[in-house]
């Protein structure tokens, strides 16, 4: 299937054999972000493991290094910090009144997955989900992140934004919108910035950290991931919280709607933690 606006060719196959040998060649077919929108989303992510259309030395240097902080060793390790935000999240709905209507869950799902994602990966907890159930606002690298994934993937415009105030005179919206962005990029270098400095002072992070490990790990032929290219791999690993929120959000909405299948996943549970 040949898309004229990317310039590559994608192939769909359902034999084993033949996606055995894509896979293996896999070096051979580059991940080209050359779309307009994915190039618009690219300037404010970075050039990170997914966002990137290139292969060179540091794109290598990154692709060698970031899997290792997710193997089956240090996944476990994980377990306390996720469990951690996980009875957090648990614990703020289960103070809320019986019968209460729930609203915004995916902004829920988000901070609990993004406290974890965080709490794993640099040693920080945000506490979004305290945050949430406080009615506070969410630590400030979740705001700025949604605000300039938003703006750069086109879901937050100006329409959005300020409605018919757009078409005053004089009003700028348009300009109004470049310059919170531009503000928010400049706020988002600024926070992975402190947030790598830290690691490296020994102030953040442990020996789990992926920070930590892609600022003194080198990969098989001697090499650092340099400092100046760690913002897009941050952006990069944050990232992946919006994805499995709305995995949860997914899941949980279709136990809802199978209650023979919620209760199976609820036995599994019990039948596990046994009491716990």
């Amino acid at each position: 299937m040949f898309h004229e606006d990317a310039e590559t060719m994608s192939t769909w196959s359902a034999d084993a054999n033949v996606a055995q040998e894509l896979i293996a060649r896999n070096a051979d077919f580059p991940n080209l972000w050359n779309r307009p929108a994915q190039q618009a989303l690219q300037d404010f992510t970075g050039n990170g493991l997914f966002t990137s259309s290139e292969t060179g030395e540091d794109w290598k240097a990154g692709h060698s290094l970031l899997p290792r902080g997710f193997n089956q060793i240090k996944v476990k390790s994980f377990a306390p910090q996720i469990l951690s935000k996980t009875r957090a999240f648990v614990g703020e709905w289960s103070n809320l009144p019986a019968g209460h209507r729930l609203e915004g869950v995916n902004d829920w799902l988000t901070a609990m997955t993004a406290d974890a994602v965080v709490a794993c990966s640099m040693g920080l907890d945000m506490r979004n989900v305290e945050r949430l159930g406080a009615k506070q606002p969410p630590h400030p690298f979740i705001d700025t992140f949604r605000f300039g994934l938003g703006y750069s993937g086109g879901t937050i415009t100006a329409k959005n934004e300020y409605g018919w105030q757009r078409f005053l005179p004089f009003f700028g919206a348009e300009a109004k919108m470049k310059a919170r962005y531009a503000a928010a990029k400049t706020s988002m270098q600024k926070q992975v910035e402190d947030i790598v400095e830290a690691t490296r002072q020994g102030e953040m992070g442990n020996q789990n950290s992926i920070i930590r490990s892609m600022l003194e790990d080198k990969t098989s032929d001697g090499k650092h991931v340099r400092y100046g290219v760690l913002y897009g791999h941050v952006v990069n690993i944050i990232a992946g919280h919006e994805t499995t929120a709305a995995t949860l959000g997914f899941t949980m909405q279709l136990l809802a709607e199978n209650p023979e299948y919620e209760a199976r996943a609820l036995g599994e549970v019990r039948s596990v933690l046994q009491g716990r």
